[in-house]
Protein backbone atom coordinates (compact mmCIF):
# COMPACT_ATOMS: atom_id res chain seq x y z
CA UNK A 1 0.00 0.00 0.00
CA UNK A 2 1.28 3.81 -1.02
CA UNK A 3 2.14 6.45 1.60
CA UNK A 4 -1.06 8.33 -0.61
CA UNK A 5 -3.09 5.39 0.47
CA UNK A 6 -2.49 5.01 4.28
CA UNK A 7 -2.23 8.77 5.46
CA UNK A 8 -4.98 10.88 5.81
CA UNK A 9 -5.24 15.26 6.37
CA UNK A 10 -6.17 17.28 8.83
CA UNK A 11 -7.31 20.97 8.06
CA UNK A 12 -4.73 20.45 4.35
CA UNK A 13 -1.82 18.75 6.29
CA UNK A 14 -1.00 15.47 5.56
CA UNK A 15 -0.54 12.83 8.43
CA UNK A 16 1.79 9.87 8.08
CA UNK A 17 0.78 6.85 9.42
CA UNK A 18 0.58 6.84 13.33
CA UNK A 19 -1.33 10.41 12.91
CA UNK A 20 2.00 12.47 12.63
CA UNK A 21 2.09 15.86 10.82
CA UNK A 22 4.06 16.08 7.80
CA UNK A 23 4.85 19.27 5.67
CA UNK A 24 2.66 18.68 2.18
CA UNK A 25 5.09 17.62 -1.02
CA UNK A 26 4.91 18.68 -4.94
CA UNK A 27 6.82 17.31 -7.74
CA UNK A 28 7.70 19.49 -10.44
CA UNK A 29 8.72 18.13 -13.58
CA UNK A 30 9.34 20.15 -16.54
CA UNK A 31 12.50 20.64 -18.58
CA UNK A 32 11.98 24.30 -18.20
CA UNK A 33 14.19 25.26 -14.94
CA UNK A 34 12.12 28.42 -15.10
CA UNK A 35 8.77 27.02 -14.47
CA UNK A 36 10.41 24.77 -11.83
CA UNK A 37 11.42 27.89 -10.10
CA UNK A 38 8.52 29.36 -10.57
CA UNK A 39 6.05 26.94 -9.08
CA UNK A 40 8.95 26.35 -6.24
CA UNK A 41 7.94 29.94 -5.03
CA UNK A 42 4.49 29.82 -4.86
CA UNK A 43 4.57 26.50 -3.89
CA UNK A 44 7.30 27.24 -0.52
CA UNK A 45 4.47 30.36 -0.06
CA UNK A 46 1.77 28.17 0.62
CA UNK A 47 3.92 26.12 3.08
CA UNK A 48 4.43 22.93 0.52
CA UNK A 49 8.26 21.60 0.34
CA UNK A 50 8.74 20.62 -3.58
CA UNK A 51 10.88 19.00 -5.70
CA UNK A 52 11.76 19.85 -9.26
CA UNK A 53 12.66 17.30 -12.13
CA UNK A 54 14.12 18.25 -15.27
CA UNK A 55 12.68 14.55 -17.16
CA UNK A 56 12.00 11.33 -15.96
CA UNK A 57 15.22 9.52 -15.18
CA UNK A 58 15.25 10.94 -11.78
CA UNK A 59 11.87 10.55 -10.97
CA UNK A 60 11.49 6.58 -9.28
CA UNK A 61 14.48 7.55 -7.12
CA UNK A 62 12.60 10.93 -5.78
CA UNK A 63 9.71 8.52 -5.47
CA UNK A 64 11.64 6.13 -3.35
CA UNK A 65 12.59 8.66 -0.92
CA UNK A 66 8.88 10.21 -0.33
CA UNK A 67 5.42 10.09 -2.09
CA UNK A 68 4.40 13.51 -2.60
CA UNK A 69 0.46 14.39 -2.15
CA UNK A 70 0.78 16.33 -6.06
CA UNK A 71 2.83 16.04 -9.41
CA UNK A 72 2.93 18.80 -11.85
CA UNK A 73 3.96 17.02 -15.11
CA UNK A 74 4.64 19.11 -18.42
CA UNK A 75 3.52 17.59 -21.60
CA UNK A 76 6.11 19.17 -24.14
CA UNK A 77 6.24 19.28 -28.05
CA UNK A 78 7.92 15.28 -27.64
CA UNK A 79 4.92 14.15 -25.43
CA UNK A 80 7.75 10.98 -24.87
CA UNK A 81 9.19 12.32 -21.79
CA UNK A 82 5.71 12.95 -20.17
CA UNK A 83 4.45 9.71 -20.85
CA UNK A 84 7.46 8.29 -19.23
CA UNK A 85 6.64 9.99 -16.32
CA UNK A 86 3.12 9.17 -16.16
CA UNK A 87 4.16 5.18 -16.70
CA UNK A 88 6.91 5.66 -13.53
CA UNK A 89 4.44 6.95 -11.44
CA UNK A 90 1.66 4.01 -12.87
CA UNK A 91 4.20 1.07 -11.58
CA UNK A 92 5.42 2.83 -8.69
CA UNK A 93 1.66 2.42 -7.33
CA UNK A 94 1.26 6.49 -6.92
CA UNK A 95 -1.94 7.75 -5.95
CA UNK A 96 -1.98 11.27 -5.19
CA UNK A 97 -2.91 13.61 -8.36
CA UNK A 98 -1.31 14.40 -11.42
CA UNK A 99 -1.68 18.16 -12.40
CA UNK A 100 -0.45 18.46 -15.99
CA UNK A 101 0.52 21.17 -17.71
CA UNK A 102 1.32 22.27 -21.41
CA UNK A 103 0.94 24.52 -24.20
CA UNK A 104 -0.20 21.18 -26.59
CA UNK A 105 -3.02 21.05 -28.29
CA UNK A 106 -6.14 18.87 -27.19
CA UNK A 107 -5.33 15.61 -29.29
CA UNK A 108 -1.87 14.99 -27.04
CA UNK A 109 -3.63 16.09 -24.14
CA UNK A 110 -5.79 13.69 -23.94
CA UNK A 111 -3.60 10.54 -24.95
CA UNK A 112 -1.72 11.32 -22.55
CA UNK A 113 -4.12 11.82 -19.61
CA UNK A 114 -5.82 8.43 -21.40
CA UNK A 115 -2.17 6.59 -20.63
CA UNK A 116 -2.16 7.84 -16.87
CA UNK A 117 -5.90 6.78 -16.32
CA UNK A 118 -4.97 2.97 -17.52
CA UNK A 119 -2.50 3.14 -14.86
CA UNK A 120 -5.02 4.39 -12.28
CA UNK A 121 -3.56 7.78 -11.57
CA UNK A 122 -5.70 10.98 -10.71
CA UNK A 123 -5.22 13.05 -13.82
CA UNK A 124 -6.36 16.85 -13.26
CA UNK A 125 -7.82 19.09 -15.72
CA UNK A 126 -4.88 20.68 -17.68
CA UNK A 127 -3.26 23.83 -16.48
CA UNK A 128 -2.84 25.71 -19.89
CA UNK A 129 0.34 27.77 -20.14
CA UNK A 130 0.97 30.22 -19.10
CA UNK A 131 -0.59 30.33 -16.05
CA UNK A 132 -0.71 33.18 -13.28
CA UNK A 133 0.16 32.79 -9.35
CA UNK A 134 -3.70 32.91 -8.16
CA UNK A 135 -4.63 30.14 -10.62
CA UNK A 136 -1.87 27.70 -8.64
CA UNK A 137 -3.49 29.01 -5.34
CA UNK A 138 -6.52 28.04 -5.84
CA UNK A 139 -6.08 24.77 -7.29
CA UNK A 140 -4.47 24.29 -3.67
CA UNK A 141 -7.07 25.20 -2.02
CA UNK A 142 -9.35 23.16 -4.09
CA UNK A 143 -7.27 20.18 -3.43
CA UNK A 144 -6.98 21.64 0.51
CA UNK A 145 -3.12 21.56 0.29
CA UNK A 146 -1.08 24.21 1.98
CA UNK A 147 -1.23 25.88 5.22
CA UNK A 148 -3.42 25.61 8.19
CA UNK A 149 -5.92 28.22 9.24
CA UNK A 150 -4.10 30.07 11.76
CA UNK A 151 -6.51 29.45 14.34
CA UNK A 152 -6.48 25.45 14.29
CA UNK A 153 -2.41 25.57 14.40
CA UNK A 154 -2.35 28.33 16.72
CA UNK A 155 1.18 28.00 19.12
CA UNK A 156 2.83 30.27 21.43
CA UNK A 157 5.52 32.48 19.82
CA UNK A 158 7.89 31.83 22.69
CA UNK A 159 7.97 28.16 22.39
CA UNK A 160 8.54 28.60 18.49
CA UNK A 161 11.80 30.45 19.46
CA UNK A 162 12.59 28.24 22.29
CA UNK A 163 12.40 25.01 20.35
CA UNK A 164 13.79 26.42 16.90
CA UNK A 165 10.56 26.06 14.89
CA UNK A 166 11.23 29.72 13.71
CA UNK A 167 12.31 30.60 9.99
CA UNK A 168 12.91 33.83 7.73
CA UNK A 169 11.90 33.49 4.61
CA UNK A 170 12.51 36.35 2.16
CA UNK A 171 10.32 38.29 -0.74
CA UNK A 172 11.85 40.13 -3.38
CA UNK A 173 11.31 44.08 -3.82
CA UNK A 174 11.26 45.45 -7.31
CA UNK A 175 11.97 48.90 -8.32
CA UNK A 176 8.45 48.77 -10.99
CA UNK A 177 10.40 51.93 -12.55
CA UNK A 178 13.75 50.39 -13.48
CA UNK A 179 12.45 46.87 -13.87
CA UNK A 180 15.00 45.74 -10.92
CA UNK A 181 15.49 43.59 -8.06
CA UNK A 182 16.64 46.31 -5.71
CA UNK A 183 16.12 44.49 -2.04
CA UNK A 184 14.74 41.35 0.08
CA UNK A 185 12.30 41.87 2.55
CA UNK A 186 12.30 39.19 5.66
CA UNK A 187 9.06 37.45 6.87
CA UNK A 188 8.88 35.17 9.67
CA UNK A 189 7.22 31.78 9.51
CA UNK A 190 6.94 28.48 12.30
CA UNK A 191 7.60 25.40 11.01
CA UNK A 192 5.63 22.81 13.86
CA UNK A 193 6.44 19.28 13.96
CA UNK A 194 2.51 18.70 13.85
CA UNK A 195 0.88 21.84 12.68
CA UNK A 196 3.36 21.63 9.69
CA UNK A 197 4.20 25.62 8.27
CA UNK A 198 2.70 28.36 10.02
CA UNK A 199 1.73 31.96 9.38
CA UNK A 200 2.60 34.96 11.88
CA UNK A 201 -1.17 35.05 12.06
CA UNK A 202 -0.63 31.67 14.24
CA UNK A 203 1.94 32.75 16.73
CA UNK A 204 2.49 36.83 16.13
CA UNK A 205 -1.22 37.31 18.58
CA UNK A 206 -1.02 37.76 21.95
CA UNK A 207 2.98 37.01 22.20
CA UNK A 208 4.71 38.27 25.18
CA UNK A 209 6.59 41.78 24.85
CA UNK A 210 9.54 39.85 25.27
CA UNK A 211 9.06 37.30 22.63
CA UNK A 212 8.36 40.19 20.22
CA UNK A 213 11.79 41.54 20.96
CA UNK A 214 13.77 38.01 20.95
CA UNK A 215 11.87 37.85 17.59
CA UNK A 216 12.60 40.71 16.18
CA UNK A 217 16.07 40.55 17.66
CA UNK A 218 16.32 37.33 15.86
CA UNK A 219 14.58 38.67 12.28
CA UNK A 220 17.37 41.72 12.23
CA UNK A 221 20.41 39.59 12.62
CA UNK A 222 19.12 36.97 10.14
CA UNK A 223 18.23 39.42 7.58
CA UNK A 224 21.82 41.24 7.86
CA UNK A 225 23.61 37.58 7.87
CA UNK A 226 21.22 36.95 4.23
CA UNK A 227 22.32 40.30 2.65
CA UNK A 228 25.87 40.01 3.44
CA UNK A 229 25.49 36.58 1.98
CA UNK A 230 24.08 37.98 -1.35
CA UNK A 231 27.08 40.75 -1.03
CA UNK A 232 28.87 38.02 -1.39
CA UNK A 233 27.05 36.45 -4.48
CA UNK A 234 27.99 39.71 -5.88
CA UNK A 235 23.71 41.19 -5.34
CA UNK A 236 24.36 43.97 -3.35
CA UNK A 237 20.72 44.44 -1.82
CA UNK A 238 19.15 46.49 0.73
CA UNK A 239 17.50 44.51 3.39
CA UNK A 240 14.13 44.92 4.85
CA UNK A 241 12.41 43.71 8.43
CA UNK A 242 9.35 44.05 10.19
CA UNK A 243 9.88 45.09 13.99
CA UNK A 244 7.07 46.42 16.22
CA UNK A 245 7.70 49.69 18.08
CA UNK A 246 7.77 48.58 21.45
CA UNK A 247 10.56 46.07 20.74
CA UNK A 248 12.16 48.81 18.47
CA UNK A 249 12.82 50.96 21.18
CA UNK A 250 14.70 48.51 23.32
CA UNK A 251 17.06 47.02 20.66
CA UNK A 252 20.45 47.30 20.51
CA UNK A 253 19.57 48.28 16.82
CA UNK A 254 22.83 50.35 16.12
CA UNK A 255 24.88 47.70 17.84
CA UNK A 256 23.84 44.82 15.64
CA UNK A 257 23.99 46.90 12.77
CA UNK A 258 27.32 47.63 13.60
CA UNK A 259 28.01 44.12 13.65
CA UNK A 260 27.77 43.02 10.11
CA UNK A 261 28.06 46.90 8.23
CA UNK A 262 31.86 46.66 8.57
CA UNK A 263 32.03 43.70 6.30
CA UNK A 264 30.40 44.71 3.83
CA UNK A 265 32.39 46.57 0.91
CA UNK A 266 29.30 48.97 0.08
CA UNK A 267 26.67 48.89 2.76
CA UNK A 268 23.00 48.73 0.77
CA UNK A 269 21.25 49.99 3.89
CA UNK A 270 18.70 48.58 6.03
CA UNK A 271 14.69 49.59 5.93
CA UNK A 272 12.82 49.05 9.48
CA UNK A 273 9.15 48.47 8.72
CA UNK A 274 6.72 49.44 11.12
CA UNK A 275 3.21 49.43 11.62
CA UNK A 276 1.25 52.51 11.02
CA UNK A 277 -0.70 52.46 13.75
CA UNK A 278 1.92 52.30 16.20
CA UNK A 279 4.07 54.99 15.23
CA UNK A 280 1.84 58.00 13.57
CA UNK A 281 0.34 58.73 17.08
CA UNK A 282 3.79 59.43 17.74
CA UNK A 283 6.00 61.46 15.55
CA UNK A 284 8.18 62.84 18.20
CA UNK A 285 9.44 59.07 19.02
CA UNK A 286 9.55 58.26 15.16
CA UNK A 287 11.75 61.35 14.51
CA UNK A 288 14.22 60.13 16.96
CA UNK A 289 14.38 56.83 15.95
CA UNK A 290 15.20 58.34 12.92
CA UNK A 291 18.13 60.59 14.07
CA UNK A 292 19.61 57.57 15.78
CA UNK A 293 19.56 55.23 13.03
CA UNK A 294 19.93 57.68 9.58
CA UNK A 295 23.83 57.73 9.89
CA UNK A 296 23.69 54.06 9.69
CA UNK A 297 21.54 54.44 6.28
CA UNK A 298 18.63 52.64 8.40
CA UNK A 299 15.56 54.25 7.79
CA UNK A 300 12.18 53.61 8.49
CA UNK A 301 9.57 53.35 6.77
CA UNK A 302 5.16 52.68 7.29
CA UNK A 303 4.14 49.39 7.01
CA UNK A 304 0.93 47.48 7.81
CA UNK A 305 2.82 44.28 8.23
CA UNK A 306 0.05 42.87 10.27
CA UNK A 307 -1.07 42.20 6.67
CA UNK A 308 1.92 41.11 5.07
CA UNK A 309 0.73 37.80 3.67
CA UNK A 310 -1.76 39.90 1.43
CA UNK A 311 0.31 41.89 -0.16
CA UNK A 312 1.63 40.86 -3.54
CA UNK A 313 5.26 39.93 -4.50
CA UNK A 314 6.17 42.93 -6.77
CA UNK A 315 5.64 46.48 -5.93
CA UNK A 316 6.83 50.04 -6.21
CA UNK A 317 8.97 52.07 -3.89
CA UNK A 318 7.06 55.40 -3.93
CA UNK A 319 5.40 55.89 -0.64
CA UNK A 320 8.18 54.70 1.90
CA UNK A 321 10.48 57.16 0.67
CA UNK A 322 8.25 60.25 0.79
CA UNK A 323 6.79 59.46 4.52
CA UNK A 324 11.35 59.22 5.58
CA UNK A 325 11.92 62.88 4.02
CA UNK A 326 9.10 64.34 6.31
CA UNK A 327 10.79 62.65 9.25
CA UNK A 328 13.74 64.34 8.08
CA UNK A 329 12.16 67.66 7.89
CA UNK A 330 10.68 68.02 11.06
Amino acid sequence: MSAAQSSSTVAGVPLEPGGIARTPLCFVIDSDASIRHFLSLILHGAGIDTEGLADAQGLPEALARREPDLVFLDIPIVSAEAIACVVALGKSGYRGRVQLMSTRGSAVLAHVKSIGEQHQLQVLPVLRKPFETNVVLKLLQGLNLGLLPAVAGRIDLGEALSNGWIEFWYQPKIDLRKKQLVGAEAFARARHPQHGMLMPGAFMPGATESSLIALSEQALAHALRAGLNFAKLGVNLRMAVNIPVSALVKLAVAEIVQNYRSKFEKWPGLIIDVKEDQIITDLALATDLTKKLDHLNVKLAVDNFGRADQRVAVRGTQARPRFRRRLRQR
